[in-house]
């Protein structure tokens, strides 16, 4: 994904929606952007957390913070 494309995605949220990364599970690997989702996120700890993009979800697990989900390609 381009900045360009990233930037028409994200005209579309709220600019005051909090960014969270999706990551490898080691959280050492890096890939380029491929997907820009809105969600709900619920913080674990300050660094990471949980993130669901289905409301009934986010009920559940208690998410109740409004975010963007930026998703690597790998």
């Amino acid at each position: 994904m381009t900045v360009k494309e990233l930037i028409e995605k994200l005209q579309a949220i709220p600019g005051d929606r909090l960014v969270v990364m999706s990551k490898d599970a080691e959280g050492n690997e890096y890939s380029p952007l491929d997907d820009v989702r809105g969600g709900y996120y619920r913080a674990e700890t300050t660094w990471t957390g949980d993130f669901t993009s289905r409301p009934e979800d986010a009920e559940e697990m208690g998410a109740k913070q409004e975010v963007v989900c930026l998703w690597p390609t790998n």
